[in-house]
């Protein structure tokens, strides 16, 4: 999960929301899968 107004990635899902740690490694694979879904966006438009 990705929060746009932070540029914080999460860690995932607990059974109250979301898991608030949001450590360098989930922020740069979340910023990774941003970039790529926006590259995918492309070839499919």
């Amino acid at each position: 999960m990705f929060d746009e107004a932070t540029g914080a990635g999460f860690d995932g899902l607990v059974p109250g929301g979301r898991n608030e740690n949001c450590g360098a490694e989930s922020t740069i694979a979340a910023l990774r899968t941003n970039q790529n879904a926006r590259v995918a966006a492309r070839w499919v438009s």
